[in-house]
C-alpha cells in the first residue's frame, strides 16, 4: 500500500479510514501532540471536555485482554492497598448502554432537584455548576 498513491487517485476517504484506526500510541498521534502549531486547539479542546463532566473511558479497540488485565491488577492492587476511591479506578471502555444508563441517572437527579428546589430546575438543565 502506498499512502502517495492513494493520495494522488483520490483515495481521501480511505487515508482518513486508515488515520483514524491508527493506534493511539503512534508517531503520529505523537507529532500531533508535540506540535507548538497545535497547542492552542489541543489546550481548548482539553477545556471544553473538561467542562462536559464526563470521565475518560479506553477505546473499545484498544481494550484487548492485555489492557483489561492490567486495569484489573492495577485496581485490585490499589483497592487492596485501600487508598482508591471508586473514581479513581482505571475504567473500562464505555458502552451505549453506559452512556444510556448515566443519561437516565442524570435525567432522574435533574427531576429529584425540580421536585426538592424547582427555583434551581433552570441551573441545572443548562448545567451550571453549583459553587
Amino acid at each position: 500500500m502506498d499512502l502517495g498513491t492513494w493520495w494522488s487517485q483520490g483515495r481521501y476517504r480511505a487515508l482518513l479510514d486508515m488515520i483514524d484506526r491508527r493506534p493511539s500510541a503512534s508517531l503520529l498521534s505523537e507529532a500531533i501532540y508535540t506540535d507548538p502549531d497545535n497547542a492552542a486547539v489541543l489546550l481548548a479542546e482539553r477545556q471544553r471536555l473538561k467542562n462536559r463532566h464526563s470521565r475518560w473511558t479506553p477505546r473499545i479497540s484498544e481494550f484487548d485482554l492485555h489492557a483489561e488485565l492490567a486495569a484489573k491488577l492495577v485496581n485490585d492492587v490499589r483497592t487492596l492497598l485501600g487508598n482508591a476511591r471508586t473514581w479513581e479506578l482505571i475504567p473500562g471502555p464505555e458502552t451505549a448502554a453506559d452512556v444510556l444508563e448515566r443519561l437516565q441517572k442524570e435525567r432522574a437527579a435533574l427531576e429529584l432537584i425540580a421536585i426538592a428546589t424547582p427555583q434551581y430546575v433552570d441551573l441545572a438543565r443548562t448545567g451550571t455548576r453549583f459553587t
